[in-house]
């Protein structure tokens, strides 16, 4: 809803995880989840939200607990199609002594086109739960 105009957009994205992985790679469990992303239009700067409620399987026993992400974010132009932006993180497994993780994140994008998005960035851990910092690339491609 709102994805091509108007002052809000929100949006539901259902996922489900396969376990295909071969060679001990992965947790070898069926996962699945809902995510909520919404955004407000707010003249030259892009502030979005996004709410992510997932059934996980535990890391120690063959359980499965839910886990509840939430994150918040803005972003502003630099220099044409240049954009910064920074997010606060927050993930709260209810898997038996799990802490939460925090994260302040900030990252560039680079927007190549209405399609194409080049973007890289860092993680930085604010809870004891968290990596202390998590440097990443990415590309993103509507169709």
């Amino acid at each position: 809803m709102g994805d091509d105009g108007g002052f809000f957009a929100i949006a539901l994205i259902p996922y489900v995880k396969f376990p295909t992985a071969v060679h001990n790679l992965g947790n070898g469990a069926y996962e699945g989840g809902l995510g909520i992303p919404y955004a407000f239009d707010v003249p030259g700067w892009d502030v979005g939200f996004q709410t992510t409620v997932a059934c996980d399987h535990d890391n120690f026993g063959n359980g499965y607990h839910a886990d509840i992400a939430n994150s918040v974010s803005i972003g502003h132009a630099v220099i044409g199609p240049l954009e910064y932006h920074v997010e606060f993180f927050s993930d709260l497994s209810t898997e038996q002594n799990s802490g939460w993780v925090g994260t302040f994140d900030t990252w560039f994008t680079y927007q190549v086109n209405k399609n194409l998005i080049f973007d890289s960035g860092v993680y930085i851990g604010v809870t004891a739960a968290a990596d202390d910092w998590h440097p990443w690339v990415g590309m993103t491609w509507r169709y």
